[in-house]
């Protein structure tokens, strides 16, 4: 036989098993097993466990085979997903390439409840070109999602691009991720950085460093920013003097 007639052979066979839904390349879970969304599964307080920690951005995301009953509610649908980023920064572990592959399951369709983990046309947030911190662990040689389902599983990363962050290794790692989300980066402007002051993740890592970066933004960033933080801190019970009226 030739290797086009091999070939040929192959494409009818591999066509003929998806149609029998035995494709591996269409298999609906990949061997994953989707984790139930209940509160607290995403350990913040424990983020030092976590294998990988990276920043990167959504460069594209497909599903992976079709969707199937969630373990947890047989009237509620899960989409395995997987979505490619560009690596940013490294906050723990190691990764070969700039590329990475990144396994999660999100709820399928509409849920009429906040969004949850994934693109906004999925019943996520997430957009193409978005910065997101991923908290992640192998399973099957893959990365998968420390957690599904929630939007919690993953944080997003406002206040831009960081090229010359580094791990500062005399602060814990909560203070560190808290330092990214919360440090002007490169042409970041100052409504992304509002933003990254109202997002309410760099406080479940660390209330207490939380509020000492507020202060050090109220010292140091333009006004607009200034009198954010400085809000964020009266929230907080904090004393901080009216920016505006400087």
């Amino acid at each position: 036989m030739t290797r086009n007639a091999s070939a040929m052979v192959l494409t009818k066979l591999s066509g003929a098993l998806c149609i029998a839904g035995l494709c591996l390349s269409c298999a609906s879970t990949m061997g994953f097993t989707p984790r139930r969304p209940d509160v607290g599964t995403f350990p913040y307080e424990q983020v030092s466990s976590i294998p990988f920690i990276f920043v990167g951005r959504i460069v594209s995301n497909v599903e992976v085979g079709h969707q199937k009953p969630a373990p947890w509610n047989k009237y509620q649908k899960v989409q395995l997903y997987r979505v490619n980023l560009t690596v940013e920064n490294v906050l723990q572990g190691r990764v070969d390439s700039g590329d990475l592959y990144v396994y999660y399951f999100a709820y399928w369709g509409p849920i009429g409840s906040p969004p949850g983990l994934g693109m906004s046309k999925r019943a996520g947030d997430w957009h193409i070109g978005d910065r997101e911190m991923f908290f992640l662990r192998k399973e099957s040689g893959k990365f998968r999602t420390i957690c599904d389902i929630s939007d919690r599983c993953v944080v997003p990363v406002f206040s831009g691009p960081h090229p010359q962050f580094r791990i500062n290794t005399t602060k814990p790692l909560e203070y560190n991720i808290i330092d990214l989300l919360l440090t002007r980066g490169n042409n970041a402007d100052d409504e992304d950085m509002i933003k990254a002051i109202h997002s309410d993740r760099p406080s479940l890592f660390s209330q207490s460093y939380t509020i000492v970066k507020l202060k050090q933004l109220v010292r140091e960033e333009a006004p607009k920013v200034r009198d954010a933080a400085c809000k964020a801190l009266l929230n907080w019970g904090q004393r901080c003097s009216s920016v505006s009226a400087r």
